[in-house]
């Protein structure tokens, strides 16, 4: 049957205890199931329903990210809707919630990160914070869709070139304040060390060269770091 000699052996010295539970339909739970076992259901399932909605959301809305310090503010806010008094929404609660209604370890990307950035920016004023982005730019491609005159003919009898099409790219690296009031000149990434177009004449904004024109590490450290400290180059 599956069952080890020793949980046989168990059994039997409970024997007695056992057969008087079954005929007095008495059954007393284990220490560990009691010490899990909440004290307010209400409050759980509130909390737990709402930790539903919020993950599984009706229609094209997103499941929203939740930390366990806003779990906690939540059920709080339950708290007060209950009535109930000296609750204290603690690390030690929010350990017992999870397992009881079977909350699986939090997810790298369900950190609520824009909400630990905020918290870090606050000690900085606006004109401090600074966005930076990149985005790759198609410098060959001509515009897919044309004007033409009369005189060309039909516009059914007209075919566009190759450069329509052309997927020849380098990127381009943005950066400018919060406030808009200091903008970093744009820096090119491309492929070639000694680009064709730069040998009569100097790139007027700055470019370095990248064997897969990313921004890597040592692309970002070489513009934007220098011994550990931000510092901004060619600043418009």
């Amino acid at each position: 049957m599956g069952v080890s000699g020793s949980q046989i052996n168990r059994i039997s010295i409970s024997k007695e205890k056992i057969e008087n539970c079954y005929q007095n339909k008495v059954f007393q739970p284990v220490a560990k199931v009691m010490a899990n076992r909440s004290l307010n259901a209400d409050l759980d399932k509130a909390v737990h329903n709402w930790f539903r909605e919020m993950r599984n959301p009706l229609g094209r809305r997103r499941p929203l990210s939740l930390s366990r310090a806003i779990i906690q503010a939540r059920a709080l806010h339950e708290e007060k809707k209950i009535g109930l008094s000296e609750f204290k929404a603690s690390d030690g609660w929010f350990r017992h919630w999870r397992r009881r209604n079977g909350i699986g370890p939090i997810l790298p990307g369900d950190v609520n990160i824009e909400e630990v950035i905020r918290e870090k920016l606050k000690k900085f004023k606006s004109e401090q914070i600074f966005n930076m982005d990149e985005t790759g730019l198609l410098y060959r491609a001509l515009p897919t869709r044309s004007y033409i005159s009369l005189e060309e003919g039909s516009r059914k009898n007209i075919r566009g070139t190759k450069v329509l099409r052309a997927k020849d790219r380098v990127t381009l690296v943005l950066c400018v304040n919060a406030t808009g009031t200091c903008k970093v000149a744009p820096l090119i990434v491309g492929t070639s060390k000694n680009p064709h177009c730069f040998r009569d004449a100097p790139s007027p904004i700055p470019y370095i060269n990248q064997r897969n024109t990313w921004i890597d590490r040592e692309v970002y450290n070489q513009r934007w770091t220098k011994d550990g400290g931000l510092i901004y180059f060619y600043l418009l």
